[in-house]
């Protein structure tokens, strides 16, 4: 049966390198071993007291190793409202992105909490072309649209 959760609220951070390629990490759901994996951005829940660029700074250190300060994060370039299962329960999750230039990020599990070492296993930069073609799972869905209006302004 699955648990159903409040609505939660996150920041994350498309990273992007000097050729406009997105990093994202490839996590699985370990209850569900025949489910396929899917690619998403670093970031994650807003923690009590927290603004949204200082979760989201801190979890791009947490999950990259990037240390960025809230305000070097910039304005939002994007929001998101998806509803999905994860670990046997329900999530109705509302978020922000934020955009930030780096050509360093990696996985850096030194500051991954036990759920994240266990559904982690790859982080890669991905082209616009690449997330455009892409038959794999990439959160959010509408990824590539964002990254459009950042690197092809109108």
């Amino acid at each position: 049966m699955q648990t159903t959760t409040d609505i939660r609220h996150v920041a994350r951070v498309l990273v992007l390198n000097d050729q406009d390629a997105v990093f994202l990490l490839r996590g699985r759901d370990d209850t569900l071993p025949d489910r396929a994996p899917f690619w998403f951005t670093p970031g994650g829940k807003i923690d009590d007291g927290e603004s949204q660029a200082q979760a989201a700074a801190r979890e791009l250190y947490e999950e990259v190793g990037i240390v960025a300060t809230p305000q070097a994060l910039g304005d939002i370039i994007g929001t998101e409202s998806v509803h999905y299962h994860f670990h046997g329960v329900a999530y109705q999750q509302e978020g922000v992105f934020y955009a930030y230039r780096s050509n360093d990020a990696g996985l850096n599990a030194s500051h991954w909490t036990d759920i994240e070492a266990r559904t982690i296993d790859q982080g890669r930069y991905w082209s616009l072309t690449e997330l455009r073609a892409t038959t794999q799972t990439i959160y959010p869905a509408h990824l590539a649209d964002m990254l459009a209006n950042l690197i092809q302004p109108d």
